[in-house]
């Protein structure tokens, strides 16, 4: 039997006019009508025309009946049942809902859509066809969905629409929308889904705050509930509170219920701890990423990056550059920062070593930085400044002015792109001051360094080095 969506309305429909007994009386016989489809009675429809007779002018007892066919599968009998009761009664907004439910149940969106809205035209007051009508319209137009909402709202005063609309733009995509009218809303009047729903527009819109502040609530009403101890590590953990976010991250995979865990989860776990410094615990949580069936390439190249990101916070380079390679080999999309990321960690172990040691290390960097600058034309001025750095490093007293390539180059490309200012202003500062001294210094050159120390003033014009230069004879 195909599965039957909209259906969840509850079927025994009286009219609250009519008398105790009248009620009564159109219960039973849609009771017993129940049970007789239950049955399988090969005089099933004999049977149930003979206790409809009496009801035959009784548009709601009717509908009831059509309702019951649907159940049963016979949409033939249910659509009969549906147009007597309208014959009847053409105002019962409950027969038109009935005949939409059998258009869906059809797989004939149209025709559902149709008749839910004849039942908002014929039965203002009755919030089913709206209801209907918005779940019905949420994915092709979610426009329609929330018309059709203020329009129950405008008909039915006070009615409570708030929630359906916030649940209507949730499904459709809309979280801005969605939080909206989430937000109109008592988070007491919620349920656990709509609560969960709130928290992750939340989350996903960048208001960790508040989805935390909406995920608390929930962990309150429900401490099982895996969506609210989940939002409430994912958000722990964007607010750095590291400490939090590994509580509920222990109460997600040990404490919740009917909980499926995605590598998504794992990644917030890695990422809570590298935080706390449990460095060992997130490198075996972003190793377990790389071995998930779920894990898609971001998640992926995120625990390659962040492997390499736990050694390098505990100062083991040794581990640190050869994960990060793996995380560039792997990353078809790496960017400049990307690649200069590899070059500071080169620059951070040289600094540690000294000697042959250092100078190899030093050398490893500096190709690093060249690859990057021809890789990025863009990023020539960053990559020419750390090269000029890198070559400082092993040559400290500028006697082989090792840098001074760097820096001619660095003051080329900074120059060719107008006036400088901000860090360029600054490089191109370093840039000229380190010729002046390493003219005057190294090669006894008092007009070239006179000459560097007037660009010096250019842009610097209180450098008291490049002043003293200007004096020299």
């Amino acid at each position: 039997m195909k599965a039957l969506k909209y259906l969840a309305i509850g079927v025994l429909l009286t009219i609250v006019s009519a008398p105790a007994m009248a009620q009564l009386d159109g219960k039973a016989a849609v009771e017993e009508v129940k049970n007789i489809l239950k049955s399988g009675a090969p005089d099933a429809n004999k049977r149930i025309a003979d206790i409809a007779k009496p009801f035959k002018k009784d548009a709601v007892v009717l509908t009831a009946i059509g309702r019951e066919y649907l159940i049963a599968d016979d949409t033939e009998k249910a659509t009969e049942y549906a147009n007597n009761a309208i014959s009847k009664n053409k105002s019962y907004g409950e027969a038109y809902i009935l005949l939409g439910d059998i258009a869906i149940h059809n797989d004939d969106g149209g025709k559902a859509a149709e008749m839910f809205q004849q039942a908002m035209y014929m039965d203002k007051t009755n919030p089913e066809g709206y209801r209907r009508y918005a779940n019905l319209m949420v994915k092709s137009s979610p426009e329609a969905s929330i018309d059709a909402l203020e329009q129950l709202h405008k008909n039915i005063p006070g009615y409570p629409i708030d929630l359906i609309a916030a649940e209507v733009s949730d499904r459709s995509g809309n979280m801005q929308q969605a939080i909206e009218y989430f937000g109109k809303v008592s988070l007491s009047e919620m349920k656990e889904d709509q609560l969960a729903s709130y928290a992750t527009d939340l989350f996903l819109t960048g208001d960790f705050n508040k989805s935390l502040e909406v995920a608390q609530y929930g962990v309150k009403k429900a401490p099982r509930y895996a969506a609210f101890n989940r939002l409430s590590l994912y958000n722990y953990t964007e607010n750095k509170e590291f400490d939090k976010a590994l509580y509920y991250a222990d109460k997600l995979f040990n404490e919740s219920d009917s909980a499926k865990f995605s590598a998504f989860d794992y990644q917030y776990v890695g990422h809570a701890n590298v935080g706390a410094k449990n460095y060992a615990v997130a490198i075996e949580t972003f190793n377990k990423i790389l071995t998930l069936e779920d894990a898609n390439d971001d998640a992926k190249l995120d625990a390659l990056k962040q492997i390499s990101t736990a050694y390098s916070d505990q100062d083991d380079y040794e581990n640190a550059i050869p994960a990060y390679e793996k995380y560039l080999a792997a990353n078809t999309n790496a960017t400049a920062s990307d690649y200069a990321a590899l070059g500071t960690l080169y620059t951070y172990k040289a600094s540690e070593e000294e000697g042959l040691t250092q100078e190899a290390t030093v050398a490893q960097a500096d190709k690093v930085y060249a690859d990057l600058a021809e890789k990025f034309p863009d990023a020539q001025e960053y990559a020419y400044f750390q090269r000029a750095r890198l070559a400082g490093m092993i040559d400290p007293d500028l006697s082989k002015g090792a840098a001074k390539p760097y820096y001619d180059k660095l003051i080329e490309v900074i120059e060719a792109d107008g006036t400088p200012e901000g860090t360029s202003l600054t490089r191109l500062i370093q840039a000229y001051q380190y010729n002046m001294i390493y003219s005057l210094q190294v090669q006894d050159d008092i007009d070239a360094s006179k000459r560097y120390a007037a660009k010096v003033l250019e842009y610097d014009p209180e450098n008291e080095q490049a002043k003293l230069v200007q004096t020299l004879e």
